[in-house]
């Protein structure tokens, strides 16, 4: 039986044995794919984001993509806790409309174009600051994603827009507002339908994941990798 060790000087060191976790999360992630599998079509990768760091996490996936011709991957990930309510978020993109209706022609959101935002948001944010914005599952529809809660909030509309009249009183900080701006800015210019498209075209997240399945925050976060 063949034993791999560190050389430090005349000493040898067992390597995995002391090995951080990420370099043995690794070490036996390849030798599983090297001895066992050499064309996966789904790879399940259990808190691997925890042992390697954002970053070195989404360069892994990335090889395993050109490497492996594009495998389905399945990610766990032990979340940090959320900012804010996915509720609070929405009443957000929901009085930005508004105010810039007081200043030119903006078309009010619709409930399905408001839960994408919302998906671009969480991504967006994930990606930045390794945590999430909001708790609730994003749920891959034939259209885009549904988030439950929302859509009941605001079922009676239907596909009507959604006119908000209420005081904003959220206490949403800085950083956050400027990065919902941004995906107001990037994205809100597209209609409910267009922005489907778009997400079809460059969401991997979404691309992977099956109709009425909650999508993968860690492949959400490598969608938005800048």
């Amino acid at each position: 039986m063949k034993h791999l060790y560190l050389k430090k000087g005349e000493k040898l060191i067992p390597f995995l044995e002391t090995a951080a976790k990420s370099i043995w999360a690794l070490t036996m992630l390849y030798l599983k794919l090297a001895k066992r599998v050499k064309s996966p079509s789904l790879l399940y990768l259990d808190d691997f984001e925890g042992y390697l760091g954002a970053e070195l996490f989404r360069r892994l996936l990335r090889y395993i993509r050109e490497k492996y011709n594009n495998p389905q991957v399945i990610s766990t990930k032990t979340d940090s806790k959320s900012k804010y309510t996915v509720s609070q978020l929405a009443l957000w993109f929901l009085n930005h409309v508004r105010s810039l209706n007081a200043q030119e022609d903006e078309e009010d959101l619709t409930v399905s174009k408001l839960q994408k935002l919302l998906y671009c948001a969480q991504g967006l944010y994930l990606n930045r600051f390794d945590c999430p914005l909001f708790e609730e599952e994003l749920i891959k529809t034939a259209q885009g994603v549904e988030i439950r809660s929302i859509k009941e909030e605001y079922a009676s509309y239907g596909k009507k827009p959604i006119h908000y009249e209420d005081t904003f009183s959220e206490d949403i900080d800085a950083n956050t507002e400027l990065l919902l701006k941004e995906v107001y800015e990037n994205y809100g210019k597209y209609s409910s339908w267009g922005l489907a498209e778009k997400l079809k075209q460059f969401s991997h997240a979404w691309q992977e994941t099956s109709i009425g399945q909650p999508i993968s925050l860690t492949l959400l976060a490598w969608d938005f990798d800048e």
